[in-house]
């Protein structure tokens, strides 16, 4: 056994290693605060499908029911958020889609805004989610987790404070056959609206394939060490 040739390939391994470990810390996903699009104060884009008209979706993001990227004053990207409510249909929102890997842990975040606007503010009956939706290969649906937030102390987070920003976080294990991700912001029941900002999705850890190669190679060098020395 070549031990300076072991060495060198364990190097190679940890230098794969802290190349995954750094990327899979990056966020996922696009347009992560919505800002792309620059808009004026009280400007909008509607990404609805049926609600109001709208595109049905902007840059790397989709909007379902009733969704709208917009500067309200209050974000905490440099301009927009992203606004959602009820319109009659349930659920409202927005997702976004990213190449998934079976057996990765992923993490979702985004920070959710509750607005005291008399037509704007969250009542008893509205529940905003973010959500993780395991898609297989021709895109069926195989599984899902949801972290979900309101006023009323029922649900995950709660949501009852006014004029600030609260995190809600989702963490699930994508499962034998996932082939995408699914981030998904959404509001269901009625009364006021919901707003996101600083989006997040993220993957880990890093694969134990690529832990065992170098922990393998870390037993090669120890053993061709022992027999040079014998």
């Amino acid at each position: 056994m070549n031990i300076k040739k072991a060495i060198t390939q364990f190097a190679g391994a940890c230098a794969l290693v802290a190349l995954y470990a750094s990327n899979a810390q990056a966020n996922l996903l696009g347009d992560a605060g919505f800002d792309d699009n620059v808009l004026g104060a009280g400007g909008e884009i509607n990404i609805s499908t049926g609600c109001f008209g709208g595109s049905g979706g902007v840059g790397p993001w989709n909007g379902f029911n009733c969704a709208f990227i917009r500067n309200d004053g209050f974000s905490l990207s440099p301009s927009n958020a992203f606004k959602t409510f009820f319109n009659g249909v349930d659920p409202n929102g927005v997702y976004q889609d990213v190449a998934g890997t079976a057996g990765l842990t992923y993490t979702g975040s985004v920070e959710v805004y509750n607005w005291s606007d008399a037509q704007q503010t969250l009542t008893s009956g509205a529940v905003l989610g973010v959500k993780l939706i395991w898609l297989d290969g021709s895109g069926g649906i195989i599984g899902d987790v949801v972290t979900k937030g309101d006023i009323t102390g029922g649900a995950d987070v709660d949501l009852s404070a006014t004029d600030i920003w609260t995190n809600m976080t989702i963490v699930g294990d994508a499962p034998a056959g996932t082939a995408t991700v699914r981030f998904q912001l959404e509001f269901e029941g009625a009364g006021g609206a919901g707003f996101f900002d600083n989006a997040s999705l993220t993957a880990v850890p890093v694969p134990a394939a690529v832990w065992l190669f170098g922990s393998g190679l870390v037993g090669l060098v120890g053993v061709a060490r022992r027999r040079r020395k014998g």
